[in-house]
């Protein structure tokens, strides 16, 4: 299943443990906020300044 912006952060990791080292190195400390479980991954992006296709690209590696 391809990780696509909609879905949340919590999601994302409950899908695949080793997207917590994605948004590690992209610098987002996503994984310790409570806002995990509401936010959308487009957001997180958009408020830590990150490029979301570049994100998106690094988190759908972790599926292939």
């Amino acid at each position: 299943m391809n990780i696509n912006k909609n879905m949340k952060i919590s999601d994302i990791i409950l899908m695949n443990n080793e997207a917590i080292g994605v948004f590690n190195e992209f610098g987002m400390k996503c994984t310790l906020c409570q806002g995990s479980s509401n936010e959308t991954l487009e957001w997180a992006a958009k408020i830590n300044n990150i490029k979301l296709d570049s994100l998106l690209e690094e988190l759908n590696k972790l599926n292939r």
